[in-house]
């Protein structure tokens, strides 16, 4: 058993630490174990401790409870308090078994007697008598008993309560504060404990380390001197051990006589391999030799294919060139290289070259370099001297090569020069041969870039081309396959990605369009009899596209050959949705003029006959004579309408506008309508305080006067019909309301649109040209509104004129304005509304004013009272003179010829006006201000 030990370190340490943790574990468990039945043991107490507190705080609770439920019954005779106050006695009885049946002390016996005796006097001695007393009144009695003994004693039994409970919690401040000393004691302990165990195991790592150390340190104290060659006085303490400390010792014996054996053997071996390795770097020289000039023709090869690579894998020409000027200048080991094409463009691409030396080179290519490449038709080699910009950080002379290599065309003649520029070296006749023979290369592939570009040309053009036929261009071939569309076909079906569909079938594109094509099998019979090449299949066929606004289409086939041999077909896609819907227009103009003419016609034809023909009484002849009145306004209406449509599209409508109010002009056309209807009642509703516009009356009246007539028209049961006045903060808003028959939601977005009648049975009765409202339109547009429809089928509609509000307005009551003194002002002005406002406008400026309406009065008045400026309009409807004339003789007087002319006008005539003389111009309407700041800008520069 002693040698087990002996000849293991592990298993002699092992078993002493095996020891210390056994001593170690049995000491702390006793320690552990006296604290845990301690702390138990106080736990243990403090807890019965705290059960009897709760048992006697709720016997003191249901006493106090019992006590007020008695009081309360004897106050208030709550028979529900005393019913309380008896339920507390069988609660107070259960909490005193409880208590009784914890361990109690002699003293707590006795407690509990009390505790006893008192709830049997409360409960059975005091409380039967003293409900008895109260029921019979006897409230003397329950006084007396009250004072004689039961307060006091039931005072005496809640202090006695108190005290108990008070003991109960001093009970347990000192279990726990025994327990708290008793935690100290034994953590000193705890702490002495593994101290002590600590200096034990100390002195155990101290007596094994010295076993171990002193050994060790003898070994390598002798590896050490092995180590520096000193090998004589290698001494070991001799021991009795047989451990591993002794094995390795032993073993370190060995080793040295054994190292000692074999140093002689080493030596020799050596020197044989000295001899040996002075061979090996001889041929390793000669390897690395080859290695080199086998890298330089990988380098050259890679280079080489690189080139042929980039010669063969693009066809953009500046991508081509500068892959080439590198890809040679890899292949020459060049430190520089430029290569120019010699188009007109003269395109290059440079590596290494500064741009101040690519324009040099090629503004000078014609002092005899091209020549001598042209005649020679071989590279060749100028060998210079480098200049200062080139040495870089050199300072010595240095040499450099420049390579001239032509690039030839298939006819021989010189397409491209290169130039490559090497210091390290010249070229070789082989270099040169072999460069001459890769600059074919580049020829071929400029070649192949011409035929490209000339195709992409070709090709671009073509393109333009068809982009520019106003025609949607499909170009298929015989399968059926798209081969090209142009742009004008992806705006026909309004898509940007029509492209997509090219390289596929007809069918493809077909299957995801015929959603949009009212009537696809048209289209697609059309197709399909073309591609199968039957016999007399159509060449041309219609179709209408419904995606947003629908539009007719008409395509035709045109056949393409090439030497006679059927190539494809070329489907040329036309919009002819204008055409066909001015064919429809004209159709219906036709069709509503024979009808609006011929009616009234007949009518007048008819009377006329009549009158002729026949002796009438008078009022009769009155009667058709009215009639004939009446149906010849009518046919003059119905041509006024086409006049204003001609005049509106070309340009040539004018009114003339004048501030107006809409109140009297609304009112005027409602009497007037009023006279020819007696089933509708037309009222007229406002809250527009300030309802002035500028306008044409006659024509805002001919849009009022259709509009209103249109709601009483398409009532023709008759109803309320409302014309509403409202004011917006810029704006005026006129509503027309009607309880007739509405319109269409679907005919409302061509509402407005020229001889465009809603198709229905019930409104063709009514009639029309289908002109009003288009007109209408126009005119409010001219007078920069518009006009707004909400309708409800069967129900009714609101047509809504917006017409811009003109404020400050005021009616004049003098000719004469008083102002603050800035100077004289004269107003001719036939409106005199705007004269009103012009004159507010001015006067707040500082200015005196007079204002006229006549021209002739006007000058009457200026020759004798000259003014410092003058607003002057052109159409003055009261004078013999426009506002032309007086302007002309105001500049033609020689004493009045310098005084400022400002023309305010509706007429478009700046030109006409400056030519005359005028120093400023303003189109109504505009604002007052301007004329103010026109005026003094004048008057002040």
């Amino acid at each position: 058993m002693n040698n087990y030990f002996q000849t293991s370190l592990s298993r002699r340490f092992a078993s002493l630490m095996a020891v210390f943790i056994i001593l170690f574990l049995i000491g702390a468990s006793i320690i552990l174990f006296i604290q845990f039945h301690v702390q138990k043991d106080y736990e243990k107490q403090n807890i019965l401790a705290e059960d009897k507190e709760k048992i006697i705080i709720n016997i003191d609770d249901s006493f106090n409870q019992a006590i007020l439920d008695v009081r309360g019954y004897i106050a208030f005779g709550n028979e529900s308090l005393k019913e309380s106050a008896l339920d507390e006695k069988v609660e107070i009885q259960g909490l005193i078994k409880m208590y009784s049946e914890m361990p109690l002390s002699s003293k707590e016996q006795v407690f509990l007697q009390e505790m006893i005796s008192f709830h049997d006097l409360y409960f059975n001695e005091l409380l039967p008598p003293t409900f008895n007393d109260y029921e019979q009144g006897n409230m003397q009695a329950i006084v007396n008993r009250a004072n004689n003994a039961g307060t006091a004693q039931i005072q005496t039994f809640q202090r006695n309560l108190n005290r108990y409970r008070l003991e109960l919690d001093n009970r347990v401040e000192v279990n726990s504060d025994a327990l708290t000393s008793i935690y100290h004691k034994l953590q000193w302990t705890m702490f002495a404990f593994v101290l002590f165990m600590l200096i034990i195991l100390l002195s155990i790592t101290r007596i094994s380390l010295n076993r171990i150390g002193k050994p060790l340190k003898e070994l390598a104290f002798a590896a050490d001197k092995v180590s520096r060659g000193d090998e004589s006085n290698i001494v070991f303490t001799k021991d009795k051990r047989y451990d591993e400390i002794s094995i390795l010792k032993n073993s370190f014996i060995k080793m040295f006589n054994s190292i000692k054996e074999n140093e002689q053997h080493m030596k020799d071996t050596n020197e044989e391999l000295s001899e040996q390795q002075e061979e090996l770097q001889a041929q390793q020289f000669e390897l690395e030799n080859l290695l080199g000039q086998m890298e330089n023709r990988e380098n050259q090869l890679r280079h080489h294919n690189e080139l042929i690579n980039s010669l063969s894998n693009s066809l953009d020409k500046q991508e081509v060139l500068n892959s080439i000027v590198k890809g040679f200048s890899g292949v020459l080991r060049a430190d520089k290289g430029i290569i120019v094409i010699l188009d007109s463009e003269k395109t290059y691409a440079k590596w290494g070259v500064s741009q101040v030396g690519v324009q040099q080179f090629i503004s000078h290519l014609d002092n005899g370099t091209l020549e001598r490449l042209q005649e020679e038709q071989h590279p060749h080699v100028i060998k210079r001297r480098l200049p200062r910009e080139e040495k870089g950080i050199h300072n010595e002379d240095q040499p450099c090569w420049d390579l001239y290599l032509p690039v030839l065309s298939p006819s021989g003649n010189v397409e491209a020069v290169m130039v490559y520029s090497r210091f390290s070296g010249g070229y070789s006749a082989e270099e040169m041969q072999e460069y001459s023979s890769l600059s074919k290369q580049v020829s071929i592939s400029l070649e192949k870039i011409k035929v490209f570009e000339s195709s992409e040309a070709d090709r671009m053009m073509n393109n333009d081309i068809l982009n520019t036929i106003h025609e949607g261009i499909q170009l298929l071939d015989t399968n059926g396959k798209i081969i090209h569309i142009n742009e004008t076909f992806s705006s026909i079906y309004q898509s940007d990605h029509l492209n997509q569909y090219i390289d596929k079938s007809f069918l493809e594109w077909f299957n995801d369009v015929s959603d949009i094509v009212e009537e696809p099998v048209e289209l697609y019979n059309f197709a399909n009899e073309l591609l199968t090449n039957e016999i007399n299949a159509p060449n041309q066929a219609q179709y209408k596209l419904i995606n947003g606004q629908p539009r007719m289409i008409q395509v035709y086939a045109e056949p393409l050959y090439r030497n006679e041999t059927l190539t494809g077909w070329i489907l040329v896609h036309r919009d002819f949705t204008k055409e066909y819907e001015a064919d429809q227009m004209k159709n219906e103009l036709v069709s509503t003029v024979s009808h609006e003419l011929r009616t009234p016609l007949a009518s007048v034809l008819g009377y006329t006959e009549l009158l002729i023909n026949r002796e009438l009484k008078p009022e009769r002849q009155k009667k058709y004579l009215n009639t004939i009145y009446q149906e010849a306004n009518r046919l003059t209406v119905l041509i006024n309408d086409f006049l204003d449509v001609q005049r509106m599209e070309s340009g040539k409508q004018t009114y003339e506008k004048k501030y107006e109010s809409l109140t009297p002009l609304l009112k005027e056309v409602i009497e007037g309508i009023k006279i020819n209807t007696s089933i509708h009642d037309i009222q007229f509703v406002s809250d527009a305080d300030d309802d002035m516009v500028l306008g044409d009356r006659d024509k805002l009246l001919q849009v009022f006067q259709n509009l209103i007539q249109n709601a009483v028209k398409y009532s023709p049961a008759g109803g309320n019909i409302t014309i509403k006045l409202h004011s917006a903060p810029k704006e005026l808003h006129v509503s027309i309301i009607d309880e007739g028959l509405g319109v269409p939601e679907e005919a409302m977005p061509n509402l407005f649109t020229k001889f465009f009648r809603v198709d229905n049975s019930d409104r063709r009765k009514i009639g029309g040209t289908g002109l009003g409202l288009a007109i209408a339109k126009e005119i409010i547009k001219a007078h920069e509104g518009d006009i707004v429809l909400s309708s409800k089928l069967g129900q009714g509609s609101t047509f809504t004129v917006i017409l811009p509000k003109v404020k400050g307005i005021a009616e004049i009551t003098t000719e004469s304005y008083s102002g603050k003194g800035r100077g004289k002002i004269v107003i001719v002005e036939d409106d005199k509304q705007l004269a009103s406002l012009l004159s507010n406008e001015l006067t707040e400026s500082g200015f005196f004013i007079t204002t006229f309406s006549n021209g002739e009065e006007a000058l009457a008045y200026v020759e004798k009272n000259p003014p410092d400026a003058i607003i002057l309009d052109i159409m003055l409807s009261m004078s013999n003179m426009d506002g032309l004339d007086v302007l002309q003789t105001v500049k033609n007087h020689s004493e009045l010829k310098d005084i400022p002319v400002f023309v305010s006008t509706a007429l478009d005539e700046k030109e006409k006006v400056l030519k005359l003389g005028a120093e400023g111009f303003l189109v109504k309407p505009y604002s007052p201000s301007k004329l103010t700041e026109l005026v003094l800008n004048n008057l002040n520069g």
